[in-house]
């Protein structure tokens, strides 16, 4: 029987909670009337739930993001992410995010990035830097956070009107970390 939780614990469980089934269905979530009009999302390297959108094109380029542990759980959660700018990242970039929690669109919002950035200790303008950078933060998750599926697309653009990024994820918040009893 304790193998049976042990495995019913370790498995991620995608399907677990109410919420778009793809990338595919979440842009259409988001955007409705323009969904067409967006590039593809590709899936972000080292991320089983990040996806990114442009990054061909866009100034600032996602290689990779990591996390300590997925399916996430209350508690520290530890991000890396890998990254180059091919331009300088902009005063005034402007990120509309569309968030949502399970099927129900909970935010859709339009901030300065810059203002945002700070609180990692990066101000704009950020000089670009073509070799991959690394940032590595960790975040620390509510206790009291719902267990859900939260989903969200962030789009970034200069005041150029040039992309700077596109990024979208589908992330399973579950209740408590797995206890892992000696088999």
């Amino acid at each position: 029987m304790k193998i049976l939780a042990f495995i019913a614990l370790s498995v991620p469980l995608t399907s677990a909670f109410s919420g778009p089934d793809s990338i595919e269905e979440l842009v259409k979530m988001a955007y409705p009337d323009t969904y067409q009009d967006i590039e593809p999302f590709k899936p972000l390297p080292g991320s089983p739930w990040a996806y990114v959108s442009g990054n061909d094109s866009s100034i600032l380029r996602i290689h990779d993001l990591s996390t300590t542990s997925y399916p996430l759980y209350p508690g520290e959660v530890g991000f890396g992410l890998e990254n180059s700018l091919v331009e300088e990242f902009p005063e005034g970039t402007e990120t509309q995010i569309v968030f949502f929690e399970g099927n129900v669109m909970t935010a859709n919002t339009t901030f300065d990035m810059c203002q945002y950035m700070v609180f990692g200790e990066l101000f704009c303008p950020l000089p670009k830097h073509l070799s991959a950078e690394s940032i590595n933060r960790t975040l620390i998750i509510p206790n009291n956070v719902k267990a859900a599926q939260y989903s969200f697309i962030a789009t970034a653009i200069s005041p150029e009107k040039k992309l700077v990024a596109r990024f979208a994820a589908m992330i399973d918040l579950m209740e408590n970390a797995p206890v892992h009893d000696e088999l």
